[in-house]
């Protein structure tokens, strides 16, 4: 459409992240657009190129694939993708399609690709140093063979994101994303399904507390801070006092599940380069991995007696995995569709 708003056309039934080709011609989309390139819900995402004039598409990557934004003189455009279940790294392709180039390969999670004006730079967030900030890497925009290390362009953000430079590449406009979340308690009467008391605060402060459990003696939650600035592993008495924290470090830990003697809290976690099943101590002790697959592994849940856990493959059958002591392996059996 216009800049004013007039002449509005259609190009796509789809798309997300709309960029412009240099020459005015094309404009590059993908069919899936998060907030967050942590949370996807189709890992299946392209990106194609649309002719402005004539509303014919073509196909531009053949692998997951989001966020594009075209080269300054038209050679390549940088995207982000899924490589696998946990992680999420940034390559180049020719503009016409062609083999991708990858720019980053590491456990960090990263996004939002942009070039600098004069092609030298690819700009980009990621959390390689704790929390989602700005990194850049010099290139070179007509083969997109990265020439060093990424350097850390550090902004007073505890999360940025969607990036985009000015024409004369002299400033750079972001935005931040500041997300809380802590737990509260109410009184319950099950048998009148009525609440019969005011939320109490459990947790408070600046970061995330999700997906808590209850210890079968209710003294303790156990909770996660996913979606935060580090993804760790907390417990705290039900009262919001004596708070714990299990993990510390650069993996993501989500969704803790305690098991029915209270001693250990099962999990997943990309620690091991994917998601897999973890359990670990309620001291924080004992951490261990339970799982070994070839693809994805998440949200553990006990049976009764504490001697098998039932997890979720994405788009496969439900595992039953038989808990081993530490030191011996598992034993998985497949449920059917």
């Amino acid at each position: 459409m216009g800049a004013t708003g007039e002449s509005v056309k259609r190009l796509t039934d789809f798309g997300s992240n709309p960029a412009w080709s240099p020459d005015g011609k094309e404009i590059a989309c993908a069919d899936e657009g998060p907030l967050e390139p942590a949370s996807r819900g189709n890992p299946n995402s392209r990106v194609w190129a649309v002719n402005v004039a004539t509303g014919e598409r073509r196909q531009v990557t053949k692998e997951d694939s989001i966020q594009p934004n075209w080269s300054p003189h038209g050679n390549r455009i940088v995207y982000g993708g899924r490589r696998n279940a946990a992680q999420r790294d940034i390559w180049t392709i020719p503009a016409g399609g062609g083999e991708p180039t990858e720019v980053t390969n590491d456990p960090a999670v990263e996004g939002w690709p942009v070039w600098s004006p004069d092609g030298k730079y690819l700009y980009f967030a990621s959390d390689r140093a704790g929390s989602m900030n700005l990194w850049r890497v010099p290139i070179e925009e007509q083969t997109g063979r990265v020439l060093g290390p990424p350097e850390a362009v550090t902004t007073p953000s505890p999360y940025s994101a969607q990036l985009s430079f000015s024409l004369d590449g002299r400033r750079l406009v972001y935005s931040q994303i500041i997300s809380r979340a802590n737990l509260q308690q109410v009184g319950f009467d099950p048998d009148k399904e009525t609440v019969t008391s005011q939320p109490v605060w459990i947790t408070q402060g600046s970061k995330r507390a999700s997906t808590p459990d209850l210890s079968p003696d209710g003294e303790w939650l156990a909770f996660d801070s996913a979606g935060g600035q580090q993804e760790d592993l907390f417990v705290i008495r039900q009262g919001g006092t004596a708070l714990r924290q299990l993990t510390d470090d650069i993996y993501k830990d989500r969704a803790p599940r305690w098991s029915p003697d209270g001693k250990r809290i099962a999990f997943h976690s990309d620690r091991s380069g994917k998601w897999e099943i973890w359990t670990i101590n309620s001291d924080g002790s004992g951490l261990q991995q339970l799982t070994s697959t070839s693809g994805t592994v998440n949200y553990p849940v006990w049976s009764p007696d504490g001697t098998r856990l039932a997890s979720v493959i994405p788009l496969t059958a439900p595992p039953l995995w038989r808990s081993g002591s530490p030191g011996r392996s598992s034993r998985r059996r497949d449920f059917p569709p």
